[in-house]
């Protein structure tokens, strides 16, 4: 509302200042007040501000108010365009009009057009900081010759910086990388730097302003070498400290999932829908007498009796997604030779469109 009540000041001081100057040019009372005769190009600085202002728009209604004035005394037969011909009174008020305003029109036509850019480059300085913010991403410029680096404020804001707390050379940055992780790091850039690699790419720990640890994917690519050596490299910084958590909270619940498959005396496998072994518990695999290696990636079908085959092959083509549990008892071969009888609790699990992706067994003897 402050800058609208401003904008609309300004618009009013202009409109009186043009009046002014071109009752002051153009009309023949103000002449025999003052004794002398005012420039007609009195108007010109006002038209330049109207055209620098409010662009176009504006210079085109100020210099119809200008021509106002300019047609009004030159009718009234007063004024520097009243010459001996009504024909020589159009010429010249139009030449005047036309070598004023063609010029400032071309500028308001500039100008317009870098407020434009300006604005378009705005929006989509807008647009990049909110998609780094939203994706935890910061751009980052190293010329490696001089070991001056650009880092994107949004980057210096994810560790807790303002921008000016963080200079301009490496070795300011390098001083936010973890200790243990500094000289892996520095080991891929200059891999990347002598043409070693096609590419930077890196995941470190970096040190936040608060003392905690953020986890980032660095990854680069270098745009100009000089005899071979990279020159300057351009990436971006990644925070993946979610994703490392996530991944570390599960990798411990698969390692508890695992330790209490593992210590169970049923045995335990996971079957892909064509019967290959994606998982077995040692149980399992000290009933079958075989290690894990021999079961993963093979079917179990060897186990299962030629009479047997029919019957266990109905069972699991029975189980759909309104019937995803099912027990069977069936003879197994144990040690190649001895056939024993086992009881199998199956649950088939299926993707979003029915479609089987594993199978998960419990049997005993």
């Amino acid at each position: 509302p402050g800058l609208k009540f401003h904008r609309a000041l300004e618009i009013v001081a202009l409109m009186i200042w043009l009046v002014i100057a071109s009752s002051l040019s153009f009309g023949s009372g103000v002449e025999e007040l003052l004794g002398i005769a005012c420039p007609i190009i009195l108007p010109l600085p006002i038209l330049l501000w109207a055209a620098l202002r409010f662009g176009l728009a504006g210079l085109c209604f100020a210099t119809l108010l200008v021509a106002y004035f300019v047609f009004a005394s030159t009718a009234a037969g007063q004024g520097f365009f009243a010459m001996s011909s009504p024909a020589k009174n159009v010429l010249s008020v139009q030449f005047y009009l036309i070598v004023t305003t063609l010029p400032l029109m071309w500028l308001a036509a500039l100008m317009q057009e870098r407020r434009e850019n300006e604005d378009s480059l705005r929006e989509r300085e807008q647009r990049y900081l909110l998609a780094t913010m939203a994706g935890a991403v910061g751009v980052w410029d190293w010329n490696v010759t001089t070991n001056e680096i650009y880092v994107d404020p949004a980057l210096k804001a994810i560790l807790g910086f303002r921008e000016d707390e963080i200079g301009n050379h490496i070795d300011q940055w390098m001083r936010r990388v973890h200790p243990e992780d500094l000289g892996r790091m520095m080991t891929h850039a200059r891999a990347h730097i002598d043409g070693a690699t096609p590419y930077y790419e890196v995941e470190r720990r970096m040190l936040h302003k608060d003392g905690s640890i953020r986890w980032f994917l660095t990854r680069g690519s270098a745009l100009k070498r000089e005899a071979g050596k990279a020159a300057r490299i351009v990436g971006t910084d990644t925070d993946i400290t979610e994703r490392k958590h996530a991944g570390e909270a599960l990798k411990e619940s698969e390692e508890r999932y695992r330790a209490i498959v593992e210590d169970q005396t049923e045995l335990i496998c996971r079957l892909s829908p064509d019967g290959k072994y994606s998982f077995v518990n040692e149980a399992y695999c000290k009933y079958f007498g075989k290690t894990r290696g021999e079961l993963i990636g093979h079917t179990f079908w060897p186990f299962v009796p030629a009479e047997d085959e029919e019957s266990v092959k109905k069972f699991l083509a029975g189980l759909n997604p309104n019937n995803r549990v099912g027990i069977i008892e069936h003879r197994v071969i144990v040690d190649g030779t001895e056939e024993r009888w086992n009881q199998w609790t199956d649950r088939v699990l299926f993707d979003e469109q029915g479609k089987a992706i594993e199978i998960q067994c419990v049997g005993r003897d």
